[in-house]
């Protein structure tokens, strides 16, 4: 089971003002994204997590922090609060990393969340 983060914003039509100024390309596209949640700080997102891929029966995790709110322990809240409402939905919530991001790999620990593949790649 998924923890209730606090601290979290739900971000649904009426709050699209609350990315404009850093994730303008997320507001502008809302409706494709959702669900949606994010940390805001003085009156706009500043870390988010959006549906980034929607396919049937599933939704993936995107993240997405301005450099100065990285590092402090909000991804996992964002995360987590997508994955909820992901799931109410009744869909899989999907989260992916690479296998360089170890900060992004933290968060899945942090979660608890279950590896289901590794993406293998030759060149």
């Amino acid at each position: 089971m998924i923890p209730a983060p606090e601290g979290v914003t739900a971000i649904g039509p009426g709050e699209v003002d609350l990315l404009r100024e850093h994730f303008p390309y997320t507001a502008e596209h809302l409706e494709d994204h959702e669900p949606c949640f994010a940390v805001v700080d003085n009156g706009a997102a500043v870390f988010v997590c959006r549906s980034v891929r929607l396919k049937v029966g599933v939704a993936e995790a995107g993240v997405e922090a301005i450099a100065t709110y990285r590092g402090r322990g909000y991804a996992p809240w964002v995360v987590a609060a997508w994955a909820r409402e992901v799931r109410e939905r009744g869909l899989i919530p999907l989260y992916s990393a690479s296998g360089q991001n170890s900060a992004s790999r933290a968060v899945a620990r942090k979660l608890g969340l279950v590896l289901y593949g590794i993406d293998v790649s030759l060149t």
